[in-house]
């Protein structure tokens, strides 16, 4: 079985040495925010953190859609098609919903990512899971259990990170 069955998240690439990658559980939205108070939307985009923050933005429509995807009775199907294309190809954009839902949101513990990469592309932040301490599926109900307790855990994200490491198999 190869592991993790998914690349890194930040530069597709895959994760060929247990000891070289992981998952991190952290508050990404914040520290975009903070990127936004010192440099335009549009160097955040380009600059060098561009693939980083790319990644960043698409994982939280991916983890949190109710926050970002308009509601589907309140718009036209065409609108709503239109909305989630927009959201999911413009990096911008995307920068934009997260750093304006974070403005917006009372509680920010709402917002905890889970992303999957190597070291040297995310910087070890939040709460960091080497891969091997989580290489099989014992380690990784252990991990549910242990993280499930957490007042700020993201199911929606943990089940996405799973299925990364270990594939997803149908019912």
């Amino acid at each position: 079985m190869t592991f993790p069955k998914d690349p890194c998240y930040i530069c597709k690439n895959p994760i060929d040495t247990l000891s070289l990658g992981y998952v991190i559980g952290h508050n990404f939205a914040e520290e975009l925010v903070y990127l936004s108070k010192n440099k335009s939307l549009e160097e955040i985009v380009s600059g060098k953190d561009s693939l980083f923050v790319n990644a960043i933005t698409m994982e939280y429509f991916n983890q949190f859609r109710d926050f970002f995807t308009p509601d589907e009775d309140s718009i036209d199907f065409r609108d709503y098609i239109a909305e989630r294309e927009v959201n999911f190809r413009a990096h911008k954009a995307r920068l934009s919903r997260v750093i304006s839902v974070v403005e917006n949101n009372d509680d920010p513990n709402e917002l905890h990512l889970f992303i999957l990469a190597h070291s040297e592309c995310a910087p070890e932040q939040g709460y960091s899971i080497n891969l091997d301490r989580i290489d099989s599926p014992q380690k990784a109900i252990e991990w549910t259990l242990h993280l499930g307790e957490k007042t700020w855990f993201n199911f929606d994200g943990w089940y996405r990170i799973l299925g990364s490491l270990f594939g997803r198999t149908s019912a």
